[in-house]
């Protein structure tokens, strides 16, 4: 049984969807370079290992429907993007890391924001920084948080 969140929620589901921003980001290098804070590889892969255990689950929480080809992607590319982020050293991100994180974000089912693609994705932030609205590692506790009476 999948923990729950003090609200009732999936505790990977809240992680599932707060990540997939980062997800996006490494999909959008023009946006990665506009983070000012160092980004820990190891924190970045102890979210993928959620998205593995979803995608192996065959869940998929974010769009309407996937195939089931896709759906089997999901698994191969989480795991590569998983290996590539464990081998990482920041702040270059390369290229094998961006094109995987664009090949899993369209395998979810999920578009660039702005409909323009990823080398010219729009965020539309409303004043706040990309930095703002990743999950950091004093963040994890909201997202990972367990419910004691579950």
């Amino acid at each position: 049984m999948i923990a729950k969140t003090k609200d009732g929620f999936n505790v990977d589901t809240v992680a599932i969807v707060n990540f997939s921003i980062w997800i996006a980001v490494l999909a959008a290098p023009h946006v990665y370079r506009t983070i000012q804070r160092e980004v820990d590889p190891a924190h970045l892969t102890r979210f993928m290992d959620i998205w593995v255990a979803y995608c192996e689950r065959g869940d998929h929480y974010q769009t309407a429907k996937i195939t089931s080809s896709a759906c089997e992607r999901r698994v191969t590319l989480a795991r590569k993007l998983r290996a590539l982020l464990a081998a990482w050293t920041p702040p270059e991100l390369p290229a094998e890391i961006t094109e995987t994180a664009r090949a899993l974000l369209d395998a979810e089912g999920l578009k660039p924001p702005g409909g323009r693609g990823w080398d010219e994705a729009d965020f539309e932030l409303e004043g706040d920084s990309v930095e703002g609205i990743l999950i950091w590692p004093e963040g994890i506790s909201v997202h990972l948080q367990r419910d004691t009476n579950t």
